[in-house]
């Protein structure tokens, strides 16, 4: 592997469960109001299944919160092949790769502008805890429906980076 490249993605915490990883913060964490209410709206067209498995729970939220700078037959095209997000133990579990902090590979993370499914403050802390400079592209969730070849272009760019810091574990 050359080049890890995080697309509006977030980063396991050593130590913590699958959510409390996701959401940057553990349980006793208080966000002080800065978590984006827009993203909170948007738990309500998740659903799970009985095996925990999340998936929207129809077209009109995974169009508003993934796909909105889409026009409506790219997204209808997304949404029909949307599988669902698999957690597994991960949920009570805490995630341990320790092998990939060591590594230290040569990485990149890039925000989506417009992203309403990852609030700017947690693509802020996976930028630190990754020790990068932050790239942006000006579109939702899914530039690589919405804004392709201006992507393709800057997962090119972002290959060119190197880290400003070491990764940070927790």
């Amino acid at each position: 592997m050359r080049h890890i490249v995080y697309l509006a993605a977030a980063l396991p915490r050593e130590g913590r469960t699958y959510p409390e990883a996701m959401a940057m913060r553990s349980a006793d964490d208080d966000l002080g109001g800065e978590f984006d209410g827009d993203v909170g709206e948007m738990l309500g067209y998740l659903r799970f299944d009985e095996e925990g498995a999340m998936h929207f729970a129809d077209f009109d939220g995974a169009w508003r919160y993934f796909y909105h700078d889409c026009d409506e037959a790219t997204a209808r095209w997304a949404f029909e092949r949307l599988g669902p997000e698999r957690f597994g133990d991960t949920t009570v579990t805490p995630v341990s790769v320790p092998q990939f902090w060591a590594a230290d590979l040569p990485r990149s993370f890039i925000r989506c502008l417009q992203d309403r499914s990852m609030p700017r403050w947690l693509a802020d802390t996976v930028t630190q805890r990754l020790g990068v400079e932050q790239l942006t592209i000006d579109a939702s969730h899914s530039p690589f429906l919405s804004r392709p070849r201006e992507l393709a272009e800057l997962l090119v760019h972002a290959t060119t980076t190197t880290p400003i810091a070491a990764l940070t574990p927790a």
